[in-house]
């Protein structure tokens, strides 16, 4: 299982499109994930704030701001 973490506003359209972006490719792929969506103001306080959305993957940030695209997101399911 893959755990990947999500930080930022679930009513941002940015956060909602990298979270289905992500949860679609794990899907087509049949890889299984485990997607911690972090929107609590206080954590989010802990990190820069300008760079929300971000998507981490063991720790690293792999996506901030705007969405990966689809292929990103495979390549970085599939060599984890």
């Amino acid at each position: 299982m893959i755990s990947i973490h999500l930080l930022g506003s679930p009513t941002c359209p940015r956060y909602q499109r990298m979270r289905q972006v992500v949860l679609d490719e794990a899907q087509r792929l049949g890889v299984d994930v485990r997607l911690e969506e972090i929107n609590d103001v206080g954590r989010l306080a802990r990190v820069n704030p300008l760079h929300l959305p971000q998507l981490r993957l063991g720790g690293e940030i792999i996506a901030r701001g705007n969405p990966p695209s689809p292929a990103a997101v495979t390549r970085w399911l599939t060599e984890t």
